[in-house]
């Protein structure tokens, strides 16, 4: 018997019976043989039983090494969210061949399961909308990091088998998948584990932080929307402020996400910070671009829409109303004008900012920078009174409002500041910040309210963007719409 490149049982081998049949009569005959005398000839047939018993241990090794291949592959693409139900059967019914020694029929059987696995279904997340959450918590517990996994079921049927990946941050150990049994309606289920750091693995800062104890971790899955929305929050439990913690959310490999990781730049300590991704199954990857596309041309539309409204209504605003339009041939800044500080870097924005600031000393910033880095590196002093933080951090020091809430929040915020001030100064830095979080129809529209609220001639808009950040048409939209004046 000799197995052939594939690894399979030659179809035209005259051992094509079951192996455990032909050595059971070999060894059968060899004994008879020895029985009535012909000793010769049984001595002959116990070596040839002994070639035979070596042959059948190569194949085997052959097939215990084709089924630890194929096992492997089942699983992997398993993981990748396709349906191997029929690849699985198939393997399981050559284990049994094998256990027989029925190394043809395990062969066909592995072959069938490698072709039923090539035309195997991709399968969508399998929580995907449903009112069902994924919750950890990672913290450092004396010396061992604990790590407390939860599923929550919010529905009103129960859940299936569920099989849960508990995916750790890179630096530590992977843990075995746990098996959670079916989890009643609104019930919820908890696991816990120790996580050990991964020597094989360079630890990055967010590892180091947890197994120096300096940071709580937690992570929410939550699977009801047509998208899910992964949120990472980390707390600084540490007695110094820490910055640029780079997060990455834990994606189950059925999902994908446009964004791999975000930055959180400081925090104070005890405060928490909070990111989110949204996340969709690879079979929607062009589904949701398309989405995606429709949006941004649907946001397009109407916003040409609106600043053609906004151009009949200035139109129609009697001259002396309207701020006075810094001519190109100026070169210093006025007081009562609107601005545009155009640079990839903030450093020469914050220092025209500071003439005004040192001059009058009515000012606003409004940023989404850390408030600690605007007063180490570019000398300005900010309080709780001057200073605005765009943050999703919370700060028992400085006034902070979530990028995404400028509309009513901010927008209130800069109209009390002009009320109560007979003139100042107000200072956006990192516009391209709040496009990201907002999109740039919701942007231009805050801009244009705080343009109508900042319209007394005592008061001064500075606004920083990137330019690599906003397309030429954006740009120039700003520039007219607003009545920003370039500053480079």
């Amino acid at each position: 018997m000799s197995p052939t490149e594939k690894g399979e049982i030659d179809p035209k081998s005259s051992s094509e019976m079951n192996s455990e049949k032909i050595l059971r009569e070999m060894m059968d005959n060899s004994k008879e043989l020895f029985k009535t005398g012909h000793y010769k000839e049984s001595k002959k047939k116990t070596a040839r039983l002994e070639k035979e018993i070596d042959e059948v241990k190569k194949y085997q090794k052959n097939a215990i090494n084709e089924l630890q291949k194929l096992e492997s592959k089942i699983y992997r693409k398993e993981k990748q969210g396709y349906e191997v139900e029929e690849a699985k059967s198939l393997l399981e019914d050559s284990k049994d061949a094998l256990v027989e020694m029925d190394f043809t029929r395990a062969f066909e059987l592995m072959e069938e399961a490698r072709t039923a696995l090539e035309r195997s279904l991709f399968l969508p997340f399998p929580l995907l909308e449903k009112n069902v959450s994924l919750k950890t918590v990672i913290r450092n517990d004396v010396g061992r990091i604990n790590f407390n996994f939860e599923i929550i079921n919010r529905m009103d049927s129960p859940l299936g088998e569920i099989l849960i990946n508990l995916a750790t941050p890179s630096g530590f150990k992977e843990l075995p998948e746990k098996k959670l049994g079916i989890i009643r309606p609104k019930e919820s289920r908890s696991v816990e584990a120790i996580l050990k750091p991964d020597d094989k693995i360079e630890r990055n800062k967010l590892a180091d932080l947890i197994l120096n104890n300096k940071v709580i971790m937690t992570s929410n899955l939550d699977c009801a929307y047509k998208y899910p929305i992964y949120r990472i929050s980390i707390k600084n439990i540490s007695s110094r402020p820490l910055k640029d913690i780079t997060l990455r959310p834990f994606i189950p490999e059925s999902l994908e996400s446009k964004e791999r990781k975000k930055v959180v730049e400081w925090l104070e300590p005890s405060a928490t910070a909070s990111v989110t991704f949204k996340l969709y199954p690879k079979t929607m990857k062009e589904e949701m671009e398309e989405e995606e596309q429709k949006k941004e041309e649907q946001e397009r539309e109407e916003t040409d829409q609106v600043g053609k409204e906004e151009a009949e209504k200035e139109s129609a605003v009697p001259e002396k109303e309207v701020k006075e339009e810094v001519k190109d041939e100026e070169k210093f800044l006025r007081k009562g004008s609107n601005y545009l500080l155009e640079g990839e870097e903030i450093e020469h924005s914050y220092s025209i900012f500071y003439q005004y600031f040192s001059k009058q000393k009515r000012a606003l910033v409004v940023t989404t920078t850390a408030p600690n880095k605007i007063a180490e590196e570019f000398s300005v002093e900010v309080s709780n009174e001057n200073l605005i933080w765009l943050s999703n951090i919370e700060s028992d020091v400085f006034q902070v409002i979530n990028p995404s809430e400028i509309h009513d929040k901010l927008t209130r915020k800069v109209e009390e500041f002009v009320q109560n001030n007979e003139e100042g100064v107000i200072f956006i830095d990192e516009l391209e910040r709040i496009k990201v979080e907002n999109g740039f129809k919701t942007t231009l529209k805050f801009l244009k309210d705080i343009w109508n609220i900042t319209a007394p001639p005592e008061f001064t808009l500075l606004v920083h963007v990137d330019p690599e950040a906003f397309s030429e048409d954006e740009l120039k939209r700003m520039k007219e719409e607003l009545r920003l004046y370039q500053v480079a």
